[in-house]
């Protein structure tokens, strides 16, 4: 799966700051920009190590898994990771 086009990492700016908007100033513009940055930093980080976190999925998922499937996998456990309250 390749990277966000600029519209798509547009968007998911807009959602990211959205869920954000209770934890972050977000009228400070350099914070804004830096979480531009960031959904692009990110993106391109994901596209870099794909293959080692599909290299780390168990069989039978790795190989049945839709490449949706495996992401959401991964961003759920990222979510539930940091909102457990255990920070």
């Amino acid at each position: 799966m390749a990277v966000m086009d600029a519209t798509d990492r547009a968007q998911a700016w807009i959602n990211i700051m959205r869920t954000l908007r209770t934890e972050v100033d977000l009228s400070d513009s350099s914070v804004r920009d830096a979480i531009l940055a960031a959904v692009a930093d990110v993106d391109d980080w994901v596209d870099d190590n794909q293959a080692s976190y599909v290299a780390a999925l168990p069989e039978p998922f790795k190989s049945t898994s839709t490449p949706r499937q495996k992401a959401a996998v991964l961003a759920l456990v990222l979510h539930e990771r940091f909102n457990t309250g255990t920070e």
